[in-house]
């Protein structure tokens, strides 16, 4: 498994423990802060840049600025696209 394949599945797992009522979206919104700090920027750019995308949701969420359904919504699609697609995305990535 490739770096990038690495990062991509702790974003995937993460969503996971979202999805499974194990983790919050606040647990969700401090883990992407450190998962997007170099070097993952570098090695995952797609999972960072997906990772990032899902805190302005979160945040947004927070502030009343969009309903939870948006972050879930973008979360569930990146997660399909990172369970699916693996091969794909690595490819894609690396």
């Amino acid at each position: 498994m490739t770096a990038a394949s690495e990062l991509r599945e702790q974003l995937a797992d993460t969503l996971e423990a979202y999805f499974e009522g194990r983790s919050s979206l606040s647990d969700y919104l401090g883990w992407e802060v450190l998962f997007t700090l170099e070097p993952n920027r570098t090695i995952a750019p797609a999972a960072a840049g997906d990772a990032a995308r899902l805190s302005l949701l979160g945040q947004e969420f927070l502030m009343d600025l969009r309903p939870l359904e948006d972050f879930e919504e973008e979360g569930r699609a990146v997660l399909a696209k990172i369970r699916t697609q693996p091969a794909a995305v690595d490819a894609a990535a690396d």
